[in-house]
């Protein structure tokens, strides 16, 4: 055994039930994803993301060599349940913008109804695809399923010509805004998210509706 094996395995589990033990690894990612968004990535410690999951910092080894894999597995999940969503629509029958309409609600809704605080993808995801980690797996699946649906939806005449790749990162700028929203609001908008994309990319400006709060509607 190297001396840097066991210092990762110097900590502890409270318990060795399997299930206990899981419920641990879940509470360490809810305490980072949190501590994330409050202070960043580069700007969160082991021993902070330790403290707030109730942990001590050699227990944390137990369950994460370090920072870098607690952020991959974040990551992962935030892509994992739309991925294979996405991949899975695409063989059903349906207008592409119908199916990407779809794809863009199960995101949003996803995203922000998480037990994890995902706030920080906005700024930590694009620098992070690294394309054989599950991330990056999950994350091209994704990627080609909404290209292929914005170049059929072209096609059916549902949506202006533009190019596939500049209109994916417009449909990522409308999700980042829906995360801004929810976590400066409180207020998750999968539907007035999914809407607004759609009618942007179908040209009709006269469609294209904004998000109105509780405020507005006195």
């Amino acid at each position: 055994m190297t001396a840097e094996t066991h210092t990762r395995r110097a900590g502890r589990p409270r318990r060795t039930d399997r299930n206990h033990s899981k419920d641990l690894r879940h509470e360490i990612l809810v305490a980072a994803s949190r501590l994330f968004c409050e202070h960043g990535y580069a700007g969160t410690q082991l021993n902070q993301i330790a403290e707030a999951a109730g942990l001590r910092t050699p227990s944390v080894y137990h369950y994460f060599s370090n920072k870098e894999e607690m952020l991959q597995e974040l990551l992962a999940y935030a892509n994992e349940d739309t991925a294979t969503f996405a991949t899975e629509i695409l063989r059903e029958d349906g207008r592409a913008a119908d199916k990407l309409r779809a794809i863009l609600v199960k995101y949003v809704d996803w995203l922000t109804s998480s037990p994890y605080a995902l706030w920080f993808l906005v700024s930590a995801a694009p620098r992070n695809v690294v394309n054989n980690s599950s991330f990056g797996r999950r994350y091209a699946r994704l990627e080609s399923a909404i290209e292929k649906l914005v170049l059929q939806a072209i096609k059916d005449g549902d949506f202006r010509p533009i190019d596939p790749r500049f209109a994916l990162h417009m449909i990522w700028g409308g999700v980042v805004g829906a995360m801004n929203y929810y976590q400066f609001n409180g207020v998750s908008a999968p539907e007035q998210t999914a809407d607004f994309i759609i009618r942007a990319l179908s040209g009709d400006p006269l469609a294209v509706t904004a998000l109105r709060g509780p405020a507005a509607a006195e």
